[in-house]
């Protein structure tokens, strides 16, 4: 349930990674930010710190998508999202 050797250890994960139903939703695509912008910069936040978090705990700063997908594979699952939030912080 947690990350592969090089990921963030398991005991700085959020509470929340061990919620099914709430993962299941950050792990989701990133729906139209004119929908429901506050759900969409909370997840954009989420996966940013977890960016942030994660380059930290390798102490490499450089992001690729590819790379971040399969760090954060939870129960056979990558996030969907990954893309949008390294885009964005990019910017």
């Amino acid at each position: 349930m947690g990350l592969p050797v090089g990921g963030i250890p398991h005991d700085k994960l959020p509470q929340c990674w061990s919620d099914d139903v709430r993962m299941n939703a950050l792990f989701a695509p990133f729906r139209l930010k004119a929908a429901n912008p506050e759900s969409w910069e909370m997840k954009m936040k989420f996966w940013s710190e977890m960016l942030r978090q994660w380059c930290h705990c390798r102490g490499d700063p450089v992001v690729s998508a590819a790379d971040a997908k399969v760090a954060f594979q939870r129960k056979g699952r990558m996030p969907s999202c990954i893309d949008i939030v390294v885009e964005e912080m990019f910017r």
